[in-house]
């Protein structure tokens, strides 16, 4: 189980961010997921065409500078770098 990110978009053209936090579960955390229970998530939600990205510790979601999960780092050290888009 990992943490994961991925992209869909629905049939009536809604877009679709999906950001699982993992490898946190020492700390009262989440386990993260496979890539079977994202399509399951994203199947919930309706999406049609979807796209799994790097996932792990460059999972994070950053909204006007704000960060909305957990990301887990290096070794529970803090967020990766990565670049934005």
């Amino acid at each position: 189980m990992h943490p994961r990110t991925a992209l869909a978009q629905r049939k009536d053209g809604i877009v679709l961010f999906l950001v699982i936090d993992g490898r946190q579960m020492e700390i009262g955390g989440s386990k993260g997921a496979d890539l079977l229970e994202v399509i399951e998530i994203l199947t919930r939600y309706r999406a049609y065409n979807a796209v799994n990205f790097d996932g792990g510790a460059s999972t994070t979601l950053v909204v006007n500078n704000k960060l909305y999960n957990k990301p887990c780092g290096y070794g529970g050290t803090g967020e990766r770098r990565v670049p934005n888009a």
